[in-house]
């Protein structure tokens, strides 16, 4: 934090950085440590949903459309986000280049990358439903 004092009132320059921290435990449970952290300067990151396609591939997404991917397990985060408000409700990762994602933009309701989040193109056809969640099954 910064003092600056113009004339006899004290002024404030303050820089915010909201940090959401991952945990994890080994003991079942039992106890928790601190595994990792995304920051983000001035804007709360409400995570919303995570997927992993291995044990080092995961896609995590936030309520207010921010999109990271970590390729070491979660011990470091990518910001691989869109740069829009548009409201992130489901996430599945594919492999490591490829992840879906549902919108509750009924414009675009299903995005996809298949490049590890660097570009993200909408679903055609699927538009016209907000989406809440996304699913793939196998069998």
């Amino acid at each position: 934090m910064n003092l600056r004092i113009f004339g006899s009132m004290p002024y404030y320059s303050v820089r915010i950085v909201i940090v959401t921290l991952f945990f994890f435990s080994i003991t079942q449970g039992e106890c928790w440590k601190i595994y990792s952290a995304i920051s983000n300067a001035n804007t709360p990151v409400e995570l919303r949903e995570l997927s992993f396609c291995d044990d080092h591939n995961g896609t995590v997404i936030s309520a207010n459309g921010l999109i990271y991917i970590t390729t070491d397990g979660g011990a470091t985060w990518l910001n691989r986000s869109l740069h829009t408000s548009e409201e992130l409700m489901g996430v599945v990762m594919i492999d490591s280049l490829t992840i879906f994602i549902a919108t509750l933009s009924v414009s675009t309701p299903i995005i996809k990358t298949t490049d590890g989040g660097m570009t993200w193109l909408p679903i055609e056809g699927a538009s016209g439903y907000a989406l809440r969640a996304i699913q793939f099954y196998s069998r």
